[in-house]
């Protein structure tokens, strides 16, 4: 099981950008696809086959753009339990009724998921957050509380800490995806 490379005339920075892509390069003859997203480099789609059914397909996204083939994935279907479950609701309820077990058990992985981060608390900026475990940063600091701060539109975070009034500004990436909680808004 590998990759598949090919070129995509066309920019791919964005999620949406990357999402026709793949939605371009996926369609063939009698297979459609009903519905797609790409969440964190992953696209998931609702794929239906010449015979009516509609599976889950999940492809990793890889993006060179210095590249010619520039737009890389790897794909598979929800028999395989592929191991990324943020298949946005809408895609699952799209999904044909089985009794595979291996495709049940993904998408109830999904729906968990996706539950998990309902729950979780909604930050703004401002927020005091503290996340479950302290995390090292190539200038020294350990932490796990910070303050939310936005930054021309993106997420950074100023770090809190105790024996200094020095509070460097750091970058924490896939931080929705960590345990976390509010302590301060």
């Amino acid at each position: 099981m590998g990759w598949t490379g090919t070129h995509y005339y066309g920019p791919l920075k964005t999620a949406r950008e990357k999402r026709i892509a793949m939605d371009t390069e996926m369609t063939n003859g009698e297979w459609k696809i009903l519905k797609s997203s790409v969440v964190n480099n992953v696209y998931y789609a609702a794929m239906k086959n010449p015979d009516n059914y509609v599976f889950g397909l999940v492809c990793l996204i890889s993006v060179d753009n210095k590249d010619y083939f520039n737009l890389n994935y790897k794909d598979m279907d929800e028999t395989m339990i592929p191991a990324y479950y943020d298949c946005p609701k809408s895609i699952l309820k799209l999904l044909s009724p089985t009794d595979r077990e291996t495709s049940l058990i993904w998408r109830q992985k999904c729906l968990e998921q996706a539950e998990k981060k309902k729950a979780k608390p909604k930050v703004k900026t401002g927020d005091i957050i503290e996340f479950e475990k302290p995390m090292s940063f190539t200038n020294g600091y350990t932490g796990k509380r910070f303050e939310v701060v936005d930054w021309n539109g993106t997420t950074v975070f100023k770090m809190i800490l105790e024996e200094t009034n020095n509070r460097p500004y750091v970058k924490i990436r896939k931080w929705r995806q960590m345990e976390y909680k509010i302590i301060a808004t």
